[in-house]
């Protein structure tokens, strides 16, 4: 019996000496996986009252005759993709600015100004 009393002291010191056993794995803060799609946003502003746009989306070329400024235009585009925007002034005074944004980062800006006046910006979707 003393024996096995000493057995489990000599167990229960152990323990006690030893280090934690390590639990599951905690997942690290990695960065995102590039998913190879980038978000770009085109803004048209000035203060003509409307302009002609033309924009190259995921799909190919949009128009729009008489778009009521300002305007905000969001694609998602592969990465690497060309990205232009075009606004041309439909009035005979006034002016137009054009911005092209890839993921909340502008890559473009350009205005135009008095009557018929064209803005036109264009970059790629890195």
């Amino acid at each position: 019996m003393r024996r096995a009393a000493l057995a489990l002291t000599a167990l229960l010191a152990a323990a006690a000496c030893s280090s934690p056993v390590a639990g599951p794995a905690v997942p690290s803060s990695a960065p995102p996986v590039d998913d190879g799609v980038r978000t770009v946003v085109y803004r048209v502003t000035g203060s003509a009252p409307t302009a002609s746009l033309t924009v190259q989306s995921a799909t190919g070329t949009e128009q729009d005759t008489a778009a009521t400024l300002p305007i905000e235009l969001a694609y998602e585009v592969p990465a690497g993709g060309f990205v232009a925007v075009s606004a041309q002034n439909n009035d005979s005074s006034g002016d137009v600015t054009c911005s092209i944004s890839v993921d909340g980062t502008v890559i473009s800006e350009n205005s135009g100004v008095g009557g018929y006046a064209i803005a036109s910006c264009s970059g790629t979707a890195d």
